[in-house]
């Protein structure tokens, strides 16, 4: 299977998901690796697990992120038990400075997302391996 790789990217010949292989990214001058999951990995990760298609799996995921994005969009929350709360937050408008002038610079105001990790998910993150060991 060929994955298309992104500046800074590199195949590893590490055995990890359905296909035998992973994306890693070369963080920082030392040359860690941080692996990233990226959506089509999670849909082969269902896919296996359910014992479903691709293509429904694939449906699925996409139908949960537009559920939650639509929510979002409206301003709801979206709480999702075991894992944590999305949320929009407002964030003023704001002066700030460019590093590298000095100028003041005005910030407008937007509205982020926010992510509230749930107790369960932190424990079971704190509970994990450390990456790489």
């Amino acid at each position: 299977m060929w994955i298309p790789r992104l500046p800074g990217e590199e195949l590893t010949g590490r055995v990890h998901g359905v296909d035998g292989w992973c994306r890693t990214r070369l963080t920082s001058a030392k040359n860690t690796e941080q692996r990233t999951m990226r959506k089509a990995e999670m849909v082969q990760r269902i896919a296996q697990e359910l014992g479903c298609t691709t293509a429904k799996a694939e449906a699925a995921v996409e139908a949960i992120l537009a559920a939650v994005k639509a929510a979002l969009q409206q301003g709801e929350p979206v709480t999702l038990r075991g894992l944590g709360t999305f949320a929009v937050r407002a964030k003023r408008a704001r002066l700030g400075r460019n590093p590298k002038t000095g100028a003041a610079a005005a910030i407008p105001a937007r509205r982020v997302v926010r992510f509230l990790a749930g107790q369960p998910f932190k424990q079971a993150v704190a509970g994990a391996a450390p990456p790489g060991g």
